[in-house]
């Protein structure tokens, strides 16, 4: 779904420091973004990843899965807008159903 604002590949979508969650960041709170601190990185992801208590503190050096550094605040906020489009049309659908 969001594929096309994507430079570089994903890990399944979203993940922690990656271009995906520092573009949104940017778009929300620049602030608290350090871009100057982003690198890329794309430890591997052992087979059971999610199914045990791993940490990403333990498969990468950086905190990052991905490469924040082809990050920027427009991708950001077009993902952002989609986000919202999105969610406000399931809402009105649930919505509709329950009046209907």
């Amino acid at each position: 779904m969001y594929d096309e604002f994507m430079e570089s590949p994903t890990w399944g979508g979203m993940f922690h420091a990656c271009e995906f969650e520092t573009s949104l960041m940017l778009a929300v709170r620049e602030d608290l973004v350090h871009m100057e601190r982003a690198v890329e990185e794309y430890p591997e992801r052992p087979l059971l990843y999610g199914m045990d208590n791993t940490s990403i503190g333990d498969l990468s050096q950086s905190g990052t899965y991905g490469n924040p550094t082809v990050a920027d605040q427009r991708k950001g906020t077009e993902m952002l807008n989609r986000f919202v489009e999105n969610i406000s049309s399931i809402i009105r659908a649930c919505l509709g159903e329950l009046e209907g």
